[in-house]
């Protein structure tokens, strides 16, 4: 993540946004070693309904 970062940054990005599913800690531990911070959590919800 970091090193991606890195990329980006290099390459003239000077926003970047990213995402991770809220129960994927080993990730979300990443983007914060990265230096990534949480702006937001969300949600997702689902209906599925047979004929």
């Amino acid at each position: 993540m970091r090193r991606a970062t890195e990329l980006l940054l290099a390459a003239g990005q000077t926003y970047i946004r990213a995402d991770t599913d809220q129960q994927n800690k080993p990730m979300a531990h990443a983007f914060l070693r990265a230096g990534y911070r949480p702006f937001a959590s969300r949600l997702e919800y689902s209906l599925v309904r047979s004929p």
